[in-house]
């Protein structure tokens, strides 16, 4: 018989947000350095958002929490004259308190979250690019969907995060084609 995977706790768990002053190109991260403004980003990410048929409506900076972010909001109108509202939230990584970032020499909180947002952004376009290239080689896959604004003002995938397979994504158990089941542990 085989046993329960236990996860080894000395490693970081991959829920766990790292600190931007703690990544690094190495482990997956890009655009940590980018001498990109954020103007210059964000005609980027509506470049990319464009080539997914979706049109921005707004760019707006703020925070969630104590760090910094922004709102996408887009619209895709389909050929039949439908809208589809959408919007895509980015959070920087958060910033360490302490002046103990070493990349480049010491630099200030407010430099460093700048950077981090930039560096988020940064991300969120090589993302966007990539799903364009998705949706030509994986069938049937809507690169937008997540980010599509439902009845709730929340997107899909804010549903599925808060409420995986609830009675708001999926019908009833009630419904046709559904069958009641338990589930036992044989041994």
């Amino acid at each position: 018989m085989f046993e329960a995977f236990q996860p080894d706790k000395t490693q970081k768990q991959s829920s766990e947000i790292p600190f931007f002053e703690d990544v690094a190109v190495s482990s997956g991260w890009e655009g940590m350095t980018t001498q990109k403004s954020f103007e210059k980003l964000n005609g980027e990410i509506r470049e990319a958002l464009g080539f997914l048929g979706a049109e921005v409506t707004s760019f707006m900076r703020g925070t969630f929490g104590k760090r910094q972010g922004c709102r996408i909001s887009f619209v895709i109108v389909s050929a039949d004259g439908t809208e589809r509202k959408g919007q895509i939230d980015v959070a920087a990584l958060p910033c360490k308190p302490t002046l103990q970032y070493r990349r480049g020499g010491v630099a200030s909180l407010e430099l460093r979250q700048e950077q981090s947002m930039k560096a988020a952004l940064f991300n969120i376009r090589d993302i966007l690019e990539g799903m364009y290239r998705m949706r030509f080689i994986q069938p049937g896959f809507d690169p937008m969907m997540a980010w599509t604004l439902t009845d709730q003002g929340k997107t899909v995938m804010q549903l599925w995060n808060e409420r995986m397979m609830s009675d708001h994504l999926l019908p009833a158990g009630k419904e046709d084609g559904f069958i009641d089941a338990e589930v036992k542990d044989v041994k």
